[in-house]
């Protein structure tokens, strides 16, 4: 009778239609591509050119990023041009700025030390605008020209 049990077992084996979900999952795992990995191996197949355009548009971003708050601090020096507390210092005998003899010269003095130093400012800016523009360029066409390379 126990080699009847065996059969009737072996024959209800072929038609099990329900595996059990583990051993599918076990059956059929899928390598894990989640890991991480190192800078070596990120940049193994660049070449010398692409690291090149990699450097170059790292510096651009640099440059662009440090010329913005230089930006603020030239514009911050600009409103303290506009403080009439250090002109007045500069001129100590205040009565003698509203005597009609030197109340001209007084103005083309203060008109003189604003012009020239919202000049040196204006300058400065136009520099920073200029190395802006030039990092930005740097920074977004040298990525893209590497990106393209790379085929992401």
């Amino acid at each position: 009778m126990s080699v009847t049990t065996n059969a009737v077992a072996d024959a209800f084996a072929v038609f099990d239609v329900t595996p059990d979900p583990d051993e599918l999952a076990r059956k059929n795992k899928k390598p894990d591509d989640s890991g991480s990995v190192t800078v070596r191996q990120l940049y193994r197949y660049a070449n010398w050119l692409d690291l090149i355009l990699l450097a170059v548009g790292i510096f651009g971003s640099i440059g662009c990023g440090v010329l913005t708050p230089c930006q603020m601090l030239v514009m911050g020096d600009m409103v303290d041009t506009f403080n009439t507390n250090d002109l007045m210092k500069a001129f100590p005998n205040q009565e003698a700025m509203y005597d009609p003899k030197y109340y001209i010269p007084f103005n083309h003095e203060v008109t003189k030390t604003v012009a020239d130093t919202i000049n040196d400012l204006v300058l400065k800016m136009v520099c920073f605008a200029i190395g802006s523009g030039v990092g930005s360029f740097l920074m977004y066409f040298l990525f893209l020209c590497y990106v393209r390379r790379q085929g992401i």
